[in-house]
């Protein structure tokens, strides 16, 4: 692609395409580097007039939560009637393609990816805000640390604002992984956390949500994975569908994560095939070897002898 905007911006390539956006990666021409950026643009055609608010929403909240691990929104700007947002750049991939390629995740990187998203969530949290639309293609494990960053705040709903400010009369977030209050119209915080929970299990099964069982109305999803009981109690009560039954914050889901130790969380199925260290044993390798070759030497010997002593005489002289 050529194009440029605002004479400033080159796009690069498609990142993704939403039901009112699409998002492009872009080098900024105006900078000493000429660093990449993601360039959020609206959709021309959507005319809903909530869809702007949206929109505009998403660039407040980016700038209001301003933490390591989420984008920040750094302008927008307007041309031929058409909105654009610049937004940092983040290296590394998305969990919706770890999923695709089949990616194997052990108890125990499990309960790390789940403390360092409940991390995000709760500063998230904090500042009044639900995301809304947590799923794996809205989480990039960085490149450059292996952290995980939330994206795409483009369904965020501020609990503080002006009701009319937060757009509920769209249907916002993924089938999928929107918990029953979402779908009701009455998201609250623990409807993130429901929605990591799906994530969670989408990861440790390699299946999609929607090609789960489901018995009450909830997932059966245990016995396409190996986590230890303990970890999937957890995992089950973040989605619980009655959300009196869920955890109410991602404080209480830490601190049930962190009673279980690390050791705890490796199950003989996640354990890697073991492998001989040439380094620590080649002593009792070469040993054995040594004396392999020596038996067959004496056998060697011995069995040469007895054939020359059971030859009869005159043989030697007839060949």
């Amino acid at each position: 692609m050529n194009t440029i905007l605002d004479g400033r911006f080159q796009i690069i390539k498609k990142l993704g395409q939403g039901g009112f956006a699409a998002t492009y990666l872009a080098k900024n021409l105006s900078s000493p580097e000429q660093s990449p950026c993601v360039i959020k643009h609206l959709k021309p055609r959507v005319q809903h007039p909530q869809v702007l608010q949206l929109f505009q929403t998403e660039a407040r909240v980016l700038d209001l939560l301003s933490h390591g691990r989420i984008p920040n929104s750094t302008e927008c700007f307007e041309r031929n009637g058409e909105m654009f947002m610049v937004q940092d750049f983040v290296a590394g991939a998305d969990l919706g393609k770890q999923y695709l390629r089949g990616r194997s995740w052990s108890g125990l990187e499990i309960k790390h990816f789940l403390l360092d998203m409940l991390e995000v969530l709760t500063h998230v949290h904090q500042h009044q805000i639900i995301h809304r639309d947590i799923k794996p293609e809205n989480i990039i494990q960085r490149s450059e640390d292996d952290r995980y960053v939330l994206i795409d705040f483009g369904a965020v709903k501020e609990l503080n604002a002006d009701e009319s400010s937060n757009a509920d009369a769209l249907v916002v977030g993924t089938a999928g992984y929107r918990s029953p209050e979402h779908l009701r119209g009455e998201p609250g915080f623990a409807s993130d956390i429901y929605g990591l929970g799906i994530t969670t299990i989408q990861l440790l099964t390699r299946t999609h949500p929607s090609r789960l069982p489901r018995v009450d109305d909830k997932l059966s999803w245990q016995d396409n994975s190996t986590v230890v009981p303990e970890l999937a109690s957890i995992i089950d009560r973040m989605i619980c569908p009655q959300i009196a039954d869920r955890y109410q914050s991602t404080q209480e889901v830490i601190a049930a994560l962190q009673q279980l130790p690390d050791s705890a969380m490796t199950t003989a199925v996640d354990l890697p095939p073991a492998k001989t260290s040439f380094k620590a044993g080649w002593k009792p390798l070469l040993f054995g070897t040594l004396c392999t070759f020596s038996l067959l030497a004496v056998a060697g010997v011995y069995c040469n002898s007895q054939s020359t002593d059971s030859t009869p005489q005159g043989i030697g002289q007839q060949l």
